[in-house]
């Protein structure tokens, strides 16, 4: 008579009990869920990193337009000087003022663009230094999730084949009127993949919680 292992009691899954092992199908549905997830802070890294770009696009922009409005000011103020000496007795008064007043001016808008431009540049790098912070752990994660998912499946496959040779064993051995072959080392060992599976799982759970 063949004997074969018995069947494993299905477990019910209730509210506050320690969770089961995951099953290998599922252990793959949850690291490519993971892988996922990995690629979609990447795709957001990279939308930062563009954001970045333009916004030091624009700010150069702004650098140019700046330039422009002073060599404006200072021709429209070398204009001013070349109408005020024609009239230099009447207007040499009003001339200094003006001059004095244009120069304030002008030195309080450099101060403040200046002090635009510092805030945009330290803004910039902020930018920047997360989004390449966010793309390397994003690189991290997929690269430890793509050797946990091959590692996996390493084991489904090499299970596979022992239960294969098992089986023919047990075969062989059932025409030859052997003895029965002990299942039992068979069911140890897919408990052992089993909870490796989950294992790796756990850990890469808790590193991904870790690093939010």
């Amino acid at each position: 008579m063949d004997r074969t292992a018995a069947p494993r009691a299905q477990v019910t899954k209730l509210p506050g009990l320690p969770r089961t092992p995951l099953d290998p199908e599922q252990q793959i549905l949850a690291l490519r869920r993971v892988q996922e997830a990995a690629e979609k802070r990447v795709k957001l890294g990279m939308q930062l990193y563009r954001a970045a770009e333009s916004q030091t696009a624009r700010q150069h922009s702004l650098y140019d337009e700046f330039k422009m409005a002073q060599q404006q000011l200072k021709k429209e103020i070398q204009e001013d000087v070349a109408r005020s000496l024609q009239s230099y007795d009447q207007w040499v008064g009003k001339l200094d003022d003006d001059f004095n007043h244009a120069l304030k001016n002008l030195e309080q808008r450099i101060e403040r663009l200046q002090a635009q431009w510092d805030q945009s540049q330290k803004r910039i790098g902020e930018m920047m230094q997360r989004s390449e912070t966010m793309l390397d752990q994003s690189r991290m994660m997929v690269g430890t999730t793509a050797k946990a998912l091959a590692s996996v499946q390493a084991g489904l496959k090499a299970r596979t084949v022992e239960r294969s040779m098992v089986a023919a064993d047990a075969g062989t051995q059932t025409l030859t009127q052997a003895p029965p072959v002990e299942l039992a080392p068979a069911a140890e060992a897919d408990e052992d993949v089993v909870t490796d599976g989950d294992r790796l799982y756990q850990q890469i759970i808790d590193k991904l919680d870790d690093k939010e």
